[in-house]
């Protein structure tokens, strides 16, 4: 079994080579979560769908637009508390926990929403559950990897 190589001493001069081999997993995590996490899988596709739900929940097209304005307005709101967040979890451990509650809250979307009143209340769900799985999370992800080429301040 191959072992993972020791990362260099801090004082120890880096290249950018030795750097991507220590942060290439941060990278690829942070890109698939971004491909998954709310920004990606809600916002840039509820657009698809939003005809069907519209018809499926006996709604029209205006009500079933308000489900995902209340999340991005919802979502936009929590983005300043969000920081502090990770700054208390990590970026990591927030970005994982809110995938997957993000997975939830699209199941329970599925199975419960019947009317306009539980369609709004999920996608606030959604917003809460998801808001750790945007591309803030992540790029605090890959800024503590890569750090080789950023200016001093």
């Amino acid at each position: 079994m191959p072992t993972a190589e020791p990362e260099p001493p801090m004082n120890a001069e880096r290249t950018g080579w030795s750097e991507f081999r220590t942060g290439w997993r941060a990278l690829l995590a942070s890109f698939v979560g971004v491909m998954i996490g709310l920004s990606s899988s809600y916002f840039f596709s509820v657009g698809m769908f939003l005809k069907p739900m519209a018809a499926d929940l006996g709604l029209s097209r205006g009500a079933a637009s308000l489900g995902p304005l209340l999340c991005s307005l919802c979502a936009a709101a929590l983005s300043p508390f969000l920081g502090r967040i990770v700054d208390q979890l990590g970026p990591a451990r927030l970005a994982v926990a809110s995938c997957a509650l993000l997975g939830v809250a699209y199941l329970a979307m599925g199975w419960l929403a019947h009317d306009l009143t539980s369609f709004l209340a999920l996608s606030l769900v959604i917003a809460v559950c998801g808001a750790g799985s945007t591309s803030v999370t992540f790029s605090r992800l890959v800024v503590a990897q890569f750090d080789m080429r950023r200016t001093p301040q």
